[in-house]
């Protein structure tokens, strides 16, 4: 197997396992006919070992259909012909079975040739910012270019979870903005809000054998039993949580999507059937926010926002945002 190595560096961090989601072959075979080439058996395996989700660790691998198509169509048409006028373009075309499966931003790319082996070298282009530049390559085959941006990605990852553990605890809390920014504008706000007790979020807790982030028990102590519609779809009730968790799950299995929620995860928002968000129970007192929407043809989870809090400011930004347009003479 091309990816022994790889796969045997992910399992030493168990935490995030549950990341990781395959796609079936079927769906490589599909990709292979719209692409119109044949993968190399190490990008095959790439594809059915995390071919839908990498969560969130090689976010610049493409995978899915969409970003495939749109960086071939990108890189052989786009940056070719259509950017003379902001150089630096690629000056050199592609080869007809490069396979653009590595992209960050606008300035740089990776892809290897499918008839170049079955572990074939990679080669890169990147933007100048004085003169027209062309690709080249990198000296390192497809399995080496994942070993070492896994290897940056895990490095990114415990300076993250470093830094998680030295945060302290912001004046007035996790919240405390969002609260702050709620009571200069509350006035224009819905409401009532309505809070819950300790003893409810302890029973909460007891139920799903969790711990709760801080950040969100300080959500649920604040407006835990009613928000008016303040954060949107937002699921702050323990009448409606404790089905939620059941349902998340329910709704993957019915979609038939090779995808599953990690074994920690807590979905806490429903926007509409099948669109959810959730957090880990595992990544801190203001954990990062994750998403799946109801699209069957990219079956995927989405990085939504870094915290907790964040999301929380976004939804509440929303909801002043239509306040202020209802607001507006007609």
């Amino acid at each position: 197997m091309y990816l022994d190595r790889v796969q045997a560096r992910v399992r030493q961090y168990p935490q995030l396992y549950g990341r990781w989601q395959p796609c079936y072959p079927s769906w490589a075979n599909w990709l292979e006919q719209q692409l119109g080439l044949r993968f190399p058996p190490a990008y095959r395996e790439f594809l059915l070992w995390l071919g839908h989700w990498s969560g969130g660790l090689l976010d610049g691998i493409s995978c899915c259909w969409m970003h495939l198509e749109f960086n071939q169509r990108w890189a052989r048409g786009d940056l070719v012909e259509q950017e003379p006028l902001r150089l630096p373009t690629l000056v050199n075309a592609l080869p007809p079975d490069a396979l653009i499966f590595w992209r960050e931003g606008y300035d740089r790319f990776a892809f290897f040739r499918s008839g170049e082996g079955d572990d074939p070298p990679v080669y890169s282009w990147q933007r100048l910012a004085d003169k027209p530049s062309a690709w080249e390559p990198t000296g390192k085959s497809f399995v080496t270019f994942i070993e070492q941006e896994l290897e940056q990605a895990l490095r990114r990852r415990a300076a993250l979870e470093e830094a998680l553990t030295r945060r302290t605890l912001p004046p007035g809390g996790y919240l405390g903005r969002v609260r702050a920014r709620y009571e200069a504008m509350a006035g224009l706000l819905p409401g009532p809000i309505e809070g819950c007790s300790e003893q409810e979020i302890a029973e909460l807790e007891r139920i799903l054998r969790r711990r709760l982030p801080a950040a969100y028990r300080e959500l649920l102590l604040w407006l835990g039993h009613h928000h008016s519609g303040l954060l949107g779809e937002l699921a702050i009730s323990t009448d409606t949580l404790l089905p939620l968790q059941k349902q998340a799950r329910a709704w993957l299995q019915a979609d038939r999507v090779p995808i599953r929620l990690p074994d920690d995860a807590f979905v806490f928002y429903q926007r509409y059937e099948s669109a959810f968000g959730f957090f880990r129970l595992s990544e801190g007192e203001d954990p990062p926010v994750y998403g799946h929407l109801d699209d069957p043809r990219q079956p995927r989870f989405d990085w939504w926002h870094r915290h907790l809090s964040d999301f929380v400011m976004a939804q509440l930004e929303e909801s002043i945002a239509l306040a202020e347009r209802r607001c507006l003479p007609q």
